[in-house]
């Protein structure tokens, strides 16, 4: 009889285990330093907003990119989008320093959206930021791989993630357009 006990609340606790679910984290309780090395910025002061986020790289072969997040911002900036681009050196293309980088993005492409100081994206040292992104169990919704730079992530103005679009798909495309007009 002992038995049978031990093994029915190992079977109850085994399932609750494997069929429990953590409720996902709330994008807004994330904080991340910008590129000016001083400012903190707390993504909570993006509520009700749509949130576009790229890792990028200013050696990537899609740096074109930033002048296209640049026309996008400019489009959508009164209906409410902001644009965090956060660079980071996980794909080898980014050799600059936090204050390189904000001047490659200032002359070469005058850039008005935020820029994250570099971060990691991918790897267990991943920014808290980037594991939501990629986390299923901190963004509810599903896990993603990013495998090079200008990964683009959409967040509707309730901090749900909405879109994923790899580095192919540039910033004006008709997807990346529908999803943002959508939400």
């Amino acid at each position: 009889m002992k038995k049978w006990f031990l093994i029915c609340i190992l079977v109850v606790a085994y399932k609750k285990s494997v069929f429990a679910q953590s409720a996902p984290v709330s994008i807004y309780t994330i904080k991340i330093p910008l590129i000016n090395e001083t400012d903190t910025l707390n993504l909570s002061t993006w509520q009700a907003k749509k949130i576009l986020i790229v890792n990028s790289a200013s050696q990537s072969n899609y740096v074109n990119q930033y002048s296209q997040l640049e026309q996008l911002y400019q489009q959508f900036k009164d209906s409410g989008l902001v644009i965090l681009a956060c660079p980071s050196n996980n794909f080898g293309a980014e050799p600059y320093s936090n204050q390189q980088v904000q001047n490659f993005c200032s002359s070469g492409y005058g850039i008005t959206y935020k820029l994250s100081r570099i971060v990691a994206v991918t790897g267990v040292s991943a920014h808290p930021l980037y594991q939501w992104l990629t986390q299923k169990n901190q963004n509810g919704v599903v896990d993603n791989i990013i495998r090079n730079d200008f990964t683009k992530f959409l967040i509707n103005g309730q901090g749900q993630l909405v879109g994923f679009f790899d580095e192919s798909i540039n910033p004006l495309d008709a997807k990346v357009l529908a999803a943002i007009r959508a939400n």
